[in-house]
């Protein structure tokens, strides 16, 4: 393992035992030389060669990333997990994936809750399960000591079900609770099996991985993340409590850390949310119609209770916001204009950090 990756892993493990506040970590990010990639919708995933073509323009465009930033003192390490949009988070059921030009979704399968069954089957043989294993067995065979492979990361119980039975499970949150709830707990026994698989594809750094594949974080041992489950959002509160904390929490169980991402357009569920147990890290999402983190951050503050959290924001706008920022151990993703910048602003974050 390389001094940096030393370095950035032995801040992360201070980072999560803080118990007060005023600590920093920080990613930078800033643009680099990419190539376009084509419209997922124009290739056929399972064909080999439109897979590794796809994951050959995501690595030379992550390879571009990391030789500009080669030298910064900020908290990244270099990684990369298959990524095709959204629907690998929820295919490894065997649902129908529908690709489109930038993203990827998954058609349900119940057309009535009452087709969901008490007990889910696991299969390393369905066709994303497939794909995504061939895509780090790929990925792994390009490696040349510059970078890990990450865990993809999947989804919460209550997004899963939601992908199973469409939009029409909010109905049934309200006519059939109790269908919801057997679905829900099938979901929830069988989520391991697919995750702790995923995780063993990715690199063990140290005792523990990097987590998603973008937000790019390290965890320590038996962690899960992220999480998302943009469902909630949709919901009430009161439906959450009932159809997503019990079953995320019962799924936590299972793990000794979680990362979780959220999104800051619907945060009305995020004070029950903060509650769950062995949750390290919690990631709001900066949405374009709400603006930015650090517009919103007494707002986001205010709903997260004590939680460490992931937050972006322009170099400007995290120092305009560093005092605030300093009443929570908060890791940073900052969009710098260039590599200048970046070091620069992590030189400023460092000195305002308590010790890591």
């Amino acid at each position: 393992m390389n001094p940096h990756t030393e370095s950035a892993v032995a801040r992360a493990r201070a980072f999560y035992r803080a118990t007060e506040p005023g600590h920093f970590l920080i990613n930078t990010y800033f643009p680099a030389e990419t190539r376009p990639a084509p419209p997922l919708d124009s290739l056929d995933l399972l064909d080999p060669s439109d897979l590794h073509r796809w994951l050959g323009i995501q690595l030379a465009n992550k390879r571009a990333f990391w030789e500009a930033r080669a030298g910064l003192d900020d908290d990244y390490i270099p990684c990369i997990a298959p990524s095709f949009g959204y629907a690998e988070h929820t295919a490894w059921l065997g649902t129908e994936v529908l690709l489109q030009p930038t993203t990827s979704l998954t058609r349900p399968i119940y057309g009535d809750i009452s087709e969901a069954p008490d007990r889910l089957t696991f299969s390393e043989d369905a066709p994303w399960v497939r794909i995504m294993r061939d895509s780090y067995a790929w990925l792994r065979g390009q490696q040349r000591g510059d970078f890990v492979l990450s865990v993809r990361g999947s989804t919460s119980p209550m997004e899963l079900a939601n992908a199973l039975r469409g939009d029409d499970i909010f109905m049934d949150f309200l006519d059939e609770p109790e269908h919801c709830h057997r679905l829900l707990n099938a979901l929830t026994e069988i989520y391991p099996s697919y995750f702790n698989l995923l995780r063993s594809w990715a690199d063990p750094v140290e005792d523990g991985h990097i987590l998603s594949n973008y937000l790019d974080v390290w965890m320590g041992p038996n962690a899960i993340g992220h999480l998302s489950n943009d469902t909630a959002m949709l919901c009430s509160g009161a439906v959450y409590e009932e159809f997503g904390f019990p079953y995320e929490s019962r799924l936590l169980a299972h793990y000794d850390s979680a990362f979780y991402h959220v999104h800051s357009e619907k945060m009305h569920y995020l004070p029950m949310l903060s509650r769950l147990p062995k949750l390290r890290l919690l990631q709001v999402q900066d949405d374009p119609r709400v603006g930015g983190n650090m517009r919103n951050l007494e707002a986001i503050l205010a709903a997260t209770g004590d939680r460490a959290l992931l937050l972006a924001g322009k170099t400007g706008e995290i120092l305009e916001r560093l005092d605030l920022l300093a009443t929570r151990n908060v890791y940073l993703r900052a969009y710098c204009a260039d590599r200048k910048e970046a070091a620069e602003l992590v030189a400023r974050v460092r000195a305002q950090s308590k010790p890591l």
